[in-house]
């Protein structure tokens, strides 16, 4: 199990993550605030098909 940082979540590697290549994997989400990768992914979200690689990549 890895720890998403975007999703603050524990996640097992699949393809829906890139098999731990994902870079929120890892991340405790500690600077969440400041990281220009979390604002670019959380942007990403809301209108393109990251929100269902993430919602599968979380099992839902």
């Amino acid at each position: 199990m890895q720890f998403c940082g975007l999703w603050h979540a524990h996640v097992k590697l699949s393809v829906h993550n890139d098999f731990g290549k994902c870079e929120c994997l890892g991340c405790f989400g500690s600077h969440c605030h400041s990281c220009k990768t979390y604002a670019r992914m959380q942007s990403l979200i809301m209108y393109t098909f990251e929100k269902t690689k993430c919602d599968k990549c979380l099992g839902r």
